[in-house]
């Protein structure tokens, strides 16, 4: 934890929840970088989040529970549908990354799942 700390993780942080930090990056981050609908669809998004990931800790997160969720989500909706959603989540864990809330960048090994729809 020490050696952690050193690096500048910021090991407070890795106690929050994922959906609560979610929230808090939607209305800290993106709410003065993005257009007013695009913000309405991070707080859509928000929702998912919450539903997804209830009680699951920063500290708790990898790319195989990110990766279980999708594929649950997955199950109910549309492949497009659910690589918006994984997108947001992604944009998300490499900010908190960045800020030393998670111990590695794991987004990038998270997939998209999902069907296609018949036209």
């Amino acid at each position: 934890m020490e050696l952690a700390k050193g690096e500048g993780k910021e090991l407070a942080h890795r106690g929050t929840t994922f959906a609560d930090f979610f929230e808090h990056w939607i209305y800290l981050v993106k709410v003065n970088d993005v257009k007013e609908t695009t913000f309405q669809n991070y707080v859509r998004t928000l929702g998912i989040v919450r539903n997804l990931f209830q009680y699951i800790q920063l500290k708790d997160l990898n790319d195989i529970v990110v990766q279980k969720k999708i594929v649950e989500y997955a199950k109910t909706h549309s492949r497009k549908t659910t690589h918006e959603v994984l997108l947001k989540i992604k944009t998300s864990l490499r900010d908190a990354y960045a800020r030393g809330y998670i111990a590695n960048d794991f987004a990038r090994l998270v997939k998209t799942r999902g069907e296609n729809p018949p036209k």
